[in-house]
């Protein structure tokens, strides 16, 4: 079930929305579940709110499972 999260979210984290400024943001997440590491990178520009739904559910998963997400931007 992890693998199929892991592939859905793959999908969308690759997605780069650019406006017409050209400006974005970089998150990456560092995700350790059953002393496995996991890393996830969202890309996305001041309108793409979505965005912050993303790295919710992915903390989220993590953390509801017993696990750690580290945040940095």
């Amino acid at each position: 079930m992890l693998t199929c999260f892991i592939f859905n979210f793959a999908g969308i984290i690759s997605y780069k929305y650019v406006d017409n400024t050209g400006e974005l943001t970089t998150v990456d997440l560092t995700c350790t579940l059953n002393d496995e590491e996991y890393y996830f990178s969202v890309t996305y520009d001041e309108q793409y709110s979505d965005a912050d739904i993303l790295i919710a559910q992915i903390e989220d998963y993590f953390t509801d499972r017993g696990g750690e997400v580290i945040i940095s931007e």
